[in-house]
């Protein structure tokens, strides 16, 4: 049963909010004086018969319909003199122009003492916006650079070379940190898709927020992901294998599925084409972290990827003119 009100009660709120949020005073001025116009004329069309108004001081009096539009300002704006009241079926039409009465006296004022407020709502909001954008920005370059610190320990542990040097942390604090890198990741990318849901439910929120802010965000985003994708390509099997455990899988797939959600928010949600664009680059980029995860490297790819990393004892062999296998030196 509760299922079956959610959606009533959604539309029934989104126009409300469109109703005081979006109609110009205008619209709401021609609206009442229609409303006051129309009800008159029901209270003339009616009186002939007994239903309509009556006088209070004479009942044979005739009921012109200048009395009957005076009647529905009386009732709309709740002054009830007493002159005239109604009869019949027009008792329940003036207990509808009461109440829409009030609920337009109620929603005009609010308007017009909010009208200043509202700028200043809306700036704070823009502000408050920009600040927590910015804090996003922020954690995604810092993961931005350890992932590629990342890239060159695993490049220090699994690639021996002449110009190898030796960054003097174990391969278990090497693994420990990444992975703490792989759950703050994973961690970020959870808030920014809550944060995000949490604010394009209340209002329109990418068109308060700046668009700069937004834009930057999805770029530092791109960049980690991007980071993670290419540090996944820069390991042989074995590596993969050994540096992603069953958590790190897991965290790897989450990160990919927030910001695809995230993605999907601002499609539907954002109207500025810069910003639609620059997360459909992101979302492209997440279907990439997961493609680079289950590519499988064979020895002819490594033999054309000199940079990619291996393990100590990984060695491929080719073999010369003669068919003779000889070891390929790194």
């Amino acid at each position: 049963m509760k299922r079956l009100l959610d959606l009533p009660i959604q539309y029934g709120r989104r126009f409300v909010t469109y109703v005081v949020d979006e109609v110009s005073l205008g619209v709401y001025l021609f609206g009442f004086f229609l409303v006051v116009v129309l009800f008159g004329f029901a209270y003339f069309i009616l009186s002939p018969c007994g239903q309509g108004i009556v006088s209070s001081g004479d009942q044979n009096t005739g009921i012109t319909f200048l009395n009957s539009l005076y009647f529905s300002v009386v009732t709309v704006s709740s002054l009830g003199y007493g002159d005239f009241r109604p009869a019949g079926a027009s008792k329940l039409l003036v207990c509808l122009e009461v109440l829409f009465g009030l609920a337009f006296m109620g929603t005009v004022v609010a308007r017009i003492t909010s009208r200043r407020l509202a700028y200043q709502v809306r700036r704070l909001f823009s502000s408050d916006a920009q600040k927590r954008l910015d804090e996003f920005s922020e954690k995604f370059s810092i993961l931005n650079n350890e992932l590629e610190l990342g890239m060159k320990a695993f490049g220090d542990i699994y690639l021996t070379t002449p110009d190898s040097k030796n960054s003097g942390k174990s391969k278990s604090e090497i693994l420990t940190k990444f992975r703490n890198t792989l759950i703050t990741m994973q961690y970020t990318s959870s808030s920014l898709l809550n944060y995000f849901s949490a604010e394009v439910e209340q209002d329109k929120y990418f068109s308060i927020a700046p668009v700069e802010s937004v834009q930057r965000v999805c770029e530092k985003a791109n960049g980690a992901i991007f980071r993670l994708s290419q540090l996944i390509l820069s390991l042989s099997p074995e590596a993969r294998l050994e540096i992603f455990d069953d958590p790190s899988q897991n965290q790897i797939s989450e990160i990919s599925s927030a910001q695809k959600q995230v993605c999907e928010i601002v499609r539907i949600h954002s109207e500025d084409r810069k910003i639609i664009e620059c997360f459909e680059r992101l979302l492209v980029t997440c279907k990439g972290v997961m493609e680079s995860y289950f590519t499988k490297t064979t020895f002819s790819q490594l033999e054309n990827q000199p940079d990619l990393v291996l393990g100590r004892e990984e060695v491929p062999k080719v073999k010369d003119q003669k068919g003779v296998s000889e070891t390929h030196e790194t």
